[in-house]
């Protein structure tokens, strides 16, 4: 399958075409040219380059049970993540940071495990609440948009 795109600004014809049946991850070929001024012939090419990218997965760092994406795992993540749940208000930025019990689900038990660990005791599974890091189950949930930075 081929992917176009055009982008025509002052006369100019932008075209990007790349391939999408690429092993993932893997290696994929782009070709690349600007045409103009197009006559009987067809467009004039001015410039064209064929290059390789690298298909690699991105991998999201975040800390678990952060669902405000502040850095910090406190009493404001539990209750916005109940007011989301409850009232549907605000969104999930990295559903992996809202699962703090690492079920593979955002929920009240997420809320109900934060607090917790938070007031009486007990761990919040990896990468933690202390450390950035990668989410080490194969779940089908994700993340988006960590706000946190994480080194």
């Amino acid at each position: 399958m081929t992917i176009s795109s055009y982008l025509s600004e002052d006369g100019a014809d932008w075209r990007w075409m790349g391939t999408t049946d690429a092993p993932f991850p893997g290696v994929v070929e782009i070709g690349i040219g600007i045409a103009g001024g197009v006559g009987e012939a067809g467009p004039e090419v001015f410039l064209s380059s064929l290059c390789e990218v690298r298909l690699e997965r991105l991998v999201s760092r975040f800390r678990r049970g952060d669902f405000d994406g502040s850095g910090l795992i406190d009493i404001t993540d539990v209750l916005l993540l109940l007011q989301y749940l409850i009232l549907g208000d605000g969104e999930v930025i990295c559903a992996d940071a809202s699962d703090a019990n690492d079920d593979g689900l955002v929920d009240v038990t997420d809320a109900l495990f934060t607090l917790l660990v938070i007031f009486i005791s007990g761990e919040i599974p990896a990468p933690g609440m202390f450390e950035c890091g990668e989410d080490p189950s194969d779940d089908e949930i994700g993340c988006g948009n960590y706000r946190a930075p994480c080194m």
